[in-house]
Order: C-alpha cells, then sequence, then structure tokens
C-alpha cells in the first residue's frame, strides 16, 4: 500500500477486542497470510477462497 502497510498489517489492525464472530474473517485472512510467508501475492489466494 501508499502507507507501507501490507495485507497482514490491515487485517490485524481491522480486528477488534472481544469481538470474536467479526473477528473471523480477518483471522482467516491471517492465518492464510501466515501460511504462505505474507506473500503480496497471497491476495489471490484469498479471492479464490484460500488454498
Amino acid at each position: 500500500t501508499k502507507n507501507g502497510q501490507t495485507a497482514l498489517h490491515y487485517a490485524i489492525g481491522e480486528m477488534q477486542k472481544n469481538q470474536g464472530e467479526l473477528n473471523k474473517p480477518f483471522l482467516k485472512c491471517i492465518k492464510v497470510l501466515l501460511k504462505h510467508g505474507n506473500n503480496p501475492t497471497a491476495r489471490k489466494l484469498l479471492l479464490a477462497g484460500g488454498p
């Protein structure tokens, strides 16, 4: 991104304390990003529904 944030930064930053259900999509995103080494092209994997 223009401000230097990665998708991982964004997903973590959007999570809300004590909001388990609302955080589920972000947790899924974080798991995929970490599994793939926070690869900049991982967005394609997320859009495809994961690996």
